[in-house]
């Protein structure tokens, strides 16, 4: 049975536990110093708490998952990111909320079948188009929340966006059957070991060390007489993780409800150059309170046309125009596009056109492909629409 892997060393942050605070002494020891063996040689020859280099490269390959720095192969430069660099600048300004946004948005754009350039884990990794952090956290805000069996049983074991949507309703239906999930094998065996720190570990480091998520221990669901994990959001921390998914509790209701954060997940981009994916895993990250004044704009409006709820996307608002069959904006005014819904497009309003492929970019914006479909019969009234502002649902 297949789950997820990932690097299993918990996220840096200063704020929160003792743990995170030393992975955060480590994250500061490679902002610090340019040569890669100049880290190893530190913490070898550190006066209290040496480690080796073989922890010190774990420590790495998971700072390079969360996009703060990197070192190609070959070479013994640190680089560390713009992602990174704001990290940094939001602890040492103490605020807390800059750090969640930031971190937040780095993790989502990190890929289940792992960096490119280095070995994937296995076939189902190497496949995979899914965004994990993205689809974790969208299952969270779904379901209002996850136990350790949901997470182990069926969400950490979905490689594919296409499943994503079954995998959330499959828990759904099992909080009121729970046979339907109890009777599902757990890939840990029920013991502590390499996949059970790694599915942990996705609910740490997608928590961002206990900053943005919480656990308790409740009576199980699934198993009677015993307890088990819950995970939850922290006050004030969920409508961050909304708003890095495109869903703000401020867009309409229709942009947070109408097509479900899981039918409408981006995919995980492909890449055939190592530093071109850490370019684009640590990019910069609009600030927060940019994104926030962006949420406040309404998302691509939508009219009922042809019998069928269709988005209006205006060029210069909504998108960008980059060829004949793609466009690019935002995760907030693009919010709402899933694949295979229709959509008319300013800029070529000759024909409708549908949503074939989407696709998550540095810098927090999304990539969609489109396909040429029916021809648009009245272009005035197309036109019409257009200027009336359609009316978001």
């Amino acid at each position: 049975m297949s789950t997820w892997r990932v690097d299993s060393y918990g996220y840096p942050n200063p704020f929160t536990s003792s743990h995170a605070k030393r992975s955060w002494d480590f994250f500061e020891s490679f902002s610090n110093n340019r040569s890669y063996a100049a880290v190893k040689s530190l913490w070898e020859s550190h006066p209290t708490q040496p480690v080796d280099a073989h922890t010190v490269e774990s420590r790495k390959s998971a700072f390079e998952q969360f996009g703060l720095l990197y070192v190609l192969t070959g070479t013994d430069r640190v680089v560390l990111t713009p992602g990174g660099k704001q990290l940094l600048a939001a602890a040492s300004a103490g605020d807390q909320r800059e750090f969640a946004w930031i971190g937040l948005n780095l993790l989502l754009r990190y890929p289940l079948r792992g960096k490119t350039g280095r070995r994937p884990r296995d076939l189902d990794h190497q496949g995979s188009d899914l965004l994990p952090y993205w689809f974790f956290h969208a299952a969270m805000i779904e379901l209002d929340g996850l136990s350790q069996h949901e997470m182990f049983r069926v969400i950490g074991q979905i490689f594919k966006r296409a499943d994503a949507t079954r995998a959330v309703d499959t828990v759904r239906a099992g909080r009121t059957n729970p046979s339907t999930i109890a009777q599902l094998q757990d890939p840990t065996g029920g013991r502590s070991g390499a996949v059970y720190n790694a599915l942990n570990q996705v609910l740490v480091a997608g928590g961002l060390n206990h900053m943005v998520l919480t656990s308790s221990m409740e009576p199980s669901t699934y198993l009677p007489g015993t307890n088990e994990n819950f995970w939850r959001y922290r006050g004030g921390f969920r409508e961050i993780v909304e708003l890095a998914l495109g869903a703000a509790p401020s867009l309409p209701s229709g942009c947070a409800s109408e097509v479900r954060l899981t039918a409408r997940m981006p995919a995980a981009r492909g890449f055939s150059d190592e530093e071109a994916y850490f370019e684009y895993a640590g990019a910069a990250v609009a600030p927060l309170a940019d994104a926030l004044a962006a949420s406040l704009a309404a998302p691509a409006p939508s009219v009922e046309y042809g019998g069928e709820t269709v988005r209006l996307l205006t060029s210069g608002k909504h998108f960008t125009r980059v060829d004949a069959d793609h466009i690019v904006g935002p995760v907030q005014s693009l919010c709402v596009l899933s694949l295979e819904r229709r959509v008319l497009v300013s800029d070529d309003l000759a024909v409708t056109h549908m949503v074939e492929h989407k696709e998550l970019l540095g810098g927090d914006r999304v990539q969609v492909r489109l396909r040429r479909a029916r021809p648009v019969l009245d272009l005035a009234y197309v036109q019409g629409l257009f200027e009336d502002g359609g009316a978001s649902v």
